[in-house]
């Protein structure tokens, strides 16, 4: 008898890679990206509470351009100022404010036959010319700058035209505000040879008790004559004039 052997045949493995291709755990991940994306695209859409969506968007603060301070949108304009006469000519030299409301203004002006001093206070409303003296009324008088260091004293300087044998010469002259007036105190000069011209064109001071001011003197009217630096100083009960080097001693030296 012819006996045959049935072997069970194993199902062949297919080598497709489609082969399983929706499993659970990737249709589960397709899931949660799918949803991570709608939630991403629903935020974009609705910001959230107290945002408008159509609002601009917030800049690093770090790269913002400041706001401009509110001083630099204040404009210079021109004031009206009075002259000690129309028909004259004015010239103001400098200007120094005790306060906002107490400001003094130097210069001088054209009487008609000299040029005299002029002075002018600022109330905080309005400009006035105040009475200053000169050395006469016939001699040149300049003011050249004014420093101030409280309402009760303030310091004007220049020079004023000495008349010679040989001529006018400059000498040096300073003016005091004691709170209530200005008046003309000594103030020396490089040598007592009236030839020699001395001139302040500037001052400023620290407090009430010391004070420079500074300019230059001549060495003399003939030639060869320079021109050297000269300061002096003020320790609140007369100036003094003290050592000022010069570049060089043959050449002009002019402080202003």
């Amino acid at each position: 008898m012819w006996m045959s052997q049935l072997k069970k045949v194993q199902p062949m493995k297919s080598s497709s890679p489609q082969a399983g291709f929706f499993t659970p755990r990737l249709l589960i991940a397709f899931a949660l990206c799918s949803a991570g994306i709608l939630l991403a695209i629903a935020g974009l859409a609705n910001p959230p509470p107290g945002i408008d969506k159509n609002s601009e968007p917030i800049k690093d603060p770090g790269l913002a351009t400041p706001a401009l301070p509110a001083s630099t949108e204040s404009v210079w304009s021109v004031m009206l100022s009075p002259n000690a006469s129309a028909a004259v000519d004015g010239v103001a030299g400098g200007v120094a404010c005790i306060s906002s409301s107490n400001c003094f203004a130097v210069g001088y002006y054209n009487n008609g036959s000299s040029y005299q001093t002029l002075i002018e206070q600022w109330n905080g409303s309005s400009w006035s010319v105040v009475a200053s003296p000169n050395s006469g009324f016939t001699q040149t008088n300049y003011l050249f700058a004014v420093t101030c260091t409280s309402a009760t004293q303030c310091f004007a300087v220049g020079s004023y035209a000495k008349p010679t044998v040989n001529g006018s010469f400059y000498q040096t002259l300073i003016e005091q505000w004691d709170g209530t007036s200005w008046s003309i105190v000594p103030s020396p000069n490089v040598t007592t040879d009236t030839t020699v011209s001395n001139e302040l064109y500037s001052v400023a001071c620290t407090s009430g008790t010391n004070c420079f001011a500074a300019g230059y003197y001549s060495t003399g009217i003939y030639s060869g004559s320079v021109y050297q630096t000269l300061v002096e100083h003020w320790d609140r009960t007369s100036w003094s004039v003290v050592s000022s080097p010069n570049g060089r001693a043959t050449a002009d030296n002019k402080i202003s």
